[in-house]
């Protein structure tokens, strides 16, 4: 690659990351911060997600390839940080496979067998796993949802008819109301982090028909929030042609997710399998001598491993808050480990 494609790949993966940050930003804001605040909260949400498009370019520039070879390095020295982060990816997959089993839960769903719903999917993985595509990492890695952490926050709500309404953290006195706007907060910052850590995002080009196709699907996915935030008490209500006064048994907390838009429903479900495949990417790629069947046994163990858990529902119920808590502990603690490994040898 010579130094202008490398200025090319390098400017589109910029503009697509400072898309995809404001694209947290917004929907994190919209879900559970500002949900009731009509067309007042949804400019109060654009303002915050302008003012923090500066993380993108320190992300950015920390993304280079000079500084990734740093972090990579002091990542592959360092006993801890591997043990951590492998922590963190095996409770995120696990918590991901429970969420597509559960999907089929949904009534519209109930009679399709679950093996034939995620067949296509892990058909994906394992091509990439054994081909290694570039640009679906790419843009796979930079779409994903932080599924985990929307878990924890629906665990923290402990309302018997979820109600996004019920997550306004400026009113009444609960202190997880706070706690989930910080977790949710921590998770938008932290994600980034998280994805550059292991994969070099600039060392490969990202191809016009992705980049485009992602950018459509972020766009429309943006617009369908703001006309939702402003059309719940304003006028756009009669005019939405969606029907989102609806109640998914999706999540299958013994929870109802109401004034869940469709658009969301169905990003939920990509960012599963995205996680999926990242978390046994990650998993393949971090022993020494990974092969395709080690990957396979290491999903095999863990589906098994899921189907016993959810079989028993005292047991399920008992860890899944301990998971999350474990998942998002595990995931500072390496960063920081890192973060500490790096001065160290940037001041030797």
């Amino acid at each position: 690659m010579n130094m202008q494609q490398k200025k090319q790949a390098s400017l589109s993966y910029l503009i697509l990351f400072l898309i995809a940050s404001n694209f947290y930003i917004n929907r994190i804001l919209a879900r559970f911060v500002f949900q009731s605040a009509g067309k007042w909260g949804w400019i109060a949400m654009t303002l915050v997600a302008i003012l923090l498009i500066p993380v993108g370019f320190l992300i950015y520039f920390l993304a280079q390839p000079v500084h990734l070879k740093k972090w990579k390095e002091s990542y592959r020295n360092s006993r801890l940080i591997r043990i951590f982060l492998r922590i963190a990816t095996l409770t995120s997959t696990f918590l991901c496979l429970v969420f597509t089993m559960t999907l089929t839960n949904a009534s519209w769903l109930e009679k399709t067998p679950y093996f034939l719903f995620v067949l296509p999917f892990f058909a994906i993985i394992f091509y990439v796993l054994k081909h290694g595509i570039p640009t679906f990492l790419n843009l796979a890695t930079i779409s994903i949802y932080p599924i985990a952490i929307q878990y924890l926050i629906f665990v923290l709500a402990k309302h018997k008819t979820f109600d996004f309404y019920a997550l306004i953290p400026f009113s009444g006195q609960n202190i997880s109301q706070p706690l989930m706007l910080g977790i949710a907060c921590l998770a938008m910052l932290l994600e980034p982090f998280w994805l550059l850590f292991y994969l070099d995002e600039n060392s490969q080009p990202i191809k016009k028909g992705s980049f485009i196709c992602v950018f459509t699907i972020l766009l429309l996915t943006l617009i369908y929030d703001a006309l939702i935030v402003t059309g719940q008490f304003g006028l756009l209500v009669s005019k939405i042609p969606f029907v989102y006064y609806e109640s998914w048994r999706a999540i299958n907390f013994g929870q109802y997710i109401v004034y869940l838009d469709i658009f969301a429903f169905f990003y939920w479900i990509t960012s599963a399998f995205c996680r999926i495949t990242l978390g046994v990417f990650l998993w393949h790629q971090s022993w020494p001598k990974a092969s395709l069947k080690k990957s396979l046994i290491f999903l095999i163990v863990l589906y098994l491993t899921l189907i016993y858990t959810l079989n028993h529902v005292m047991l399920y119920a008992s860890i899944r808050f301990a998971l999350l808590l474990i998942s998002l502990i595990s995931l500072i603690l390496a960063i920081g480990f890192n973060s500490v490994a790096l001065v160290r040898r940037n001041r030797k």
